[in-house]
């Protein structure tokens, strides 16, 4: 009876460990081409589009194989097939990319997709969403992801810089609450300190 229990949970342990892949981790560099805006400057500027998108850097870690002069897609090829809106975190979640060969990232509806820095010239922006590997990169699991956007303004010009990593660097909700937790017991152990000091 033991040895059943045994090999059955033996064999669950197995199937479970078996039937996950693991998520991608890795990154890569890629800029949008043709880019436009419809705003005179950065800071009045809410929507940018882009033909299409060309990797500039050879990929890192899982993502080795995405090459330099790799292309992909925005969600409407052959057209204007990338755009990136800017006006609220949730309306840049319509951002996503596409290559048939490596897989699709599209940005999550969440708070985390935001601007960080924003002038007349420069622009640096975050979305948060998930990489979902296809072709070569299909014996991958979903995973968390983030991009990371830097838009610069030269004269007419607009250049934008894209890093894609996995998994995401934003912090997880239970590390918000480790921080707060950490916060409150410090404060009461400096108040506590000082009420010692005060009755000495």
């Amino acid at each position: 009876m033991k040895s059943r229990i045994l090999f059955s949970l033996a064999l669950l342990l197995a199937v479970s460990t078996t039937a996950s892949a693991a998520g991608l981790n890795g990154s890569f560099g890629f800029t949008g081409l043709n880019a436009t805006k419809n705003g005179a400057d950065l800071n009045s500027t809410t929507l940018f589009t882009f033909t299409n998108y060309l990797v500039t850097s050879n990929g890192a870690g899982d993502f080795s194989g995405v090459v330099t002069g790799t292309f992909f897609n925005g969600p409407n090829p052959p057209a204007v097939t990338g755009a990136l809106d800017i006006s609220s975190p949730a309306s840049m979640s319509g951002f996503s990319i596409t290559n048939p060969s490596f897989g699709t990232f599209v940005a999550s509806n969440t708070p985390f997709n935001m601007i960080l820095a924003q002038s007349s010239n420069f622009l640096d922006v975050q979305l948060v969403g998930f990489f979902t590997p296809a072709g070569t990169l299909s014996g991958f699991s979903p995973t968390p992801a983030d991009v990371r956007v830097s838009i610069n303004l030269s004269g007419s010009s607009v250049s934008a810089a894209f890093t894609l990593t996995a998994p995401t660097v934003v912090p997880e909700p239970s590390t918000y609450a480790l921080g707060m937790v950490s916060t409150v017991v410090l404060g009461a152990y400096a108040r506590r300190r000082r009420k010692l000091q005060a009755t000495s």
